[in-house]
């Protein structure tokens, strides 16, 4: 049985390109650039529970970063040091924002005394367990928190706090924090476990991108077992159960892309779904309830949060579809459902041009499900995007109407350094730095990288493997990659070469900065910024069920 590609309309934590601190001579500019990191990895934590904390810029010599009450302070000089790591500036601010966020989300308290009260000196035998356990979680957590918002901390960390210490004139001790030799050993200690954590999210990502959106559950749930929470998360774990329900409905019974999609073409131009052989409907509205369970915690750190409050319209409309052949009665009560979801997303997204054109192809979804087909293609005009044309398509020439020219398979492989992705499965137990065995959402699976071992520069080579026969691996590119794909790709190349090159992706998936474009059959996917400039990409090997 096929399984139908999704375009998935939430944000993903994933890649960026390299972003660059400007180092103007403006303390003004500097305040602005600082605010703007705060103010995303505010965004990006999306917990309004608590009152949301101010951010304060300080021009004094010995200030760095800390938080007080409701504000986090960040020293010009600190900042200036963050400048130093050059194309990693960005980056280098967020682990000092992150870090102070994190502390006052948590509720952490020993900072502010262990500056009142005991700065330079030893710490003390009574606050020195509490401070080892908020400051592992500060740096877990921060380090999460940044990559979600999109500064992939990983390479700067490491060398971020001597330089830090350094610069403030005391290579050993610096007022309201704790010694260096203390600060390095914890960063460490924690920093393996953020890089594999944060490798999970990649992982994640790319299982996403490949459709196996159960098996990219597992790794998110890995890191809500550290205690780790954000708004995406909870939202991306409810999309990957619509994923799974959406794979449980007839063609004749949903023709049309739904909002948590956007490249409908490629699914009504693969499917095969046909009128036997259908999953229970029982299953399908399990999982849909399940995901609805998801997007309610998502909305329950941010109430206003526009891609949980659809998905939960898109939940309610799905679940009218799946009863509506039994009782209309009960279809016509989720609709109307959906209906308010919709109308409260639209009261929350009006600043936002996308979420209002998704916003419309959710109501044009709701007319054509009760039958009114002009109301819908009314919404469907207005929206206007790729997903509400090709759902106009269907609506004029059927469910298994297809658009778009797509490379057939060919004998020459995708390859990146030159490693054979086939060679490498055949011996990834002796090729992998990294193997464990982890288990998570009810099942049990291995997971690896491996880079040095394979002579590998400037890629990674990750390993997911449930059995023989269901497994993924996957060769992403660095951003420093000055290679070129089988078709002549580069690093930089633009989005319009990439579609003339290799034709219709099957699907696309929108990341917060940037997308995926997916070719299964050339086995290779890329990854494009804001800017719709390449900025690397993944040859895969993959069996799915």
């Amino acid at each position: 049985m096929k399984r139908r590609p999704f375009f998935l309309l939430i944000f993903l934590s994933s890649f960026l390109g390299i972003a660059v601190l400007p180092t103007p001579a403006m303390a003004g500019y500097k305040e602005e650039t600082a605010r703007q990191v705060f103010e995303k990895l505010i965004q990006t934590r999306g917990d309004f529970g608590l009152p949301k904390p101010q951010f304060q810029f300080v021009n004094h010599e010995k200030e760095v970063a800390r938080f007080q009450g409701q504000t986090i302070f960040l020293g010009v000089k600190a900042y200036d040091v963050c400048t130093t790591f050059g194309a990693d500036s960005l980056n280098a601010l967020a682990i000092l924002l992150a870090h102070e966020l994190v502390h006052y989300y948590a509720g952490h308290t020993w900072e502010e005394e262990f500056s009142r009260e005991f700065a330079g000196t030893e710490l003390p035998n009574e606050v020195k367990d509490s401070w080892l356990e908020d400051e592992v979680q500060a740096d877990l957590w921060g380090g999460l928190l940044s990559y979600s918002a999109g500064y992939d901390v990983r390479a700067v960390a490491p060398k971020f706090f001597p330089t830090l210490y350094k610069a403030f004139g005391r290579d050993e001790d610096l007022a309201g924090y704790q010694k260096l030799a203390d600060r390095v050993t914890l960063a460490e200690q924690t920093g393996k476990k953020v890089q594999t954590l944060l490798t999970y999210f990649e992982t994640a990502n790319y299982l996403v991108a490949l459709g196996m959106f159960e098996d990219a559950q597992g790794y998110y749930e890995l890191i809500l077992k550290e205690g780790y929470r954000s708004r995406e998360l909870y939202n991306n774990l409810g999309v990957y159960k619509v994923m799974a329900a959406l794979q449980l409905f007839r063609k004749s019974e949903l023709p049309y892309g739904i909002p948590v999609e956007l490249d409908a073409e490629s699914r009504i131009g693969h499917s095969t779904k046909g009128g036997s052989g259908a999953t229970p409907m029982e299953e399908r509205n399990q999982l849909l309830k399940e995901a609805n369970q998801y997007f309610e915690t998502a909305r329950n750190l941010d109430p206003g949060y526009t891609p949980a409050l659809v998905n939960q319209a898109c939940v309610q409309a799905l679940l009218g579809v799946s009863v509506a052949r039994d009782d209309q009665d009960e279809a016509q009560m989720q609709y109307l459902q959906a209906q308010l979801l919709a109308k409260k997303a639209e009261r929350e997204a009006r600043k936002s041009k996308t979420a209002m054109a998704n916003i419309q192809v959710l109501y044009g979804l709701l007319a054509a499900f009760q039958g009114d087909q002009e109301e819908a293609r009314s919404k469907w005009e207005k929206a206007n995007t790729s997903l509400a044309r090709t759902n106009l398509e269907i609506l004029d020439k059927g469910a298994f109407a297809s658009t778009g020219e797509r490379l057939p398979r060919s004998n020459e492989r995708e390859m990146i350094e030159d490693l054979s992705l086939d060679i490498f499965l055949r011996t990834y137990e002796s090729s992998l730095e990294d193997l464990e065995s982890l288990q998570a959402a009810g099942q049990s699976f291995k997971w690896g990288r491996s880079r040095s071992k394979s002579k590998l520069e400037h890629s990674s080579v990750y390993l997911h493997l449930v059995s023989p026969t269901r497994y993924a691996v996957l060769q992403v590119t660095d951003t420093d990659y000055q290679g070129q794909t089988l078709l002549g790709i580069r690093m930089g190349d633009d989005r319009e070469k990439v579609l003339e090159t290799y034709k219709t992706p099957d699907s696309i998936v929108p990341l917060a900065h940037g997308e995926f474009l997916v070719y299964p059959a050339r086995e290779i996917l890329f990854r494009l910024d804001e800017d719709n400039r390449v900025v690397g990409w993944c040859v895969f090997r993959m069996v799915k069920p």
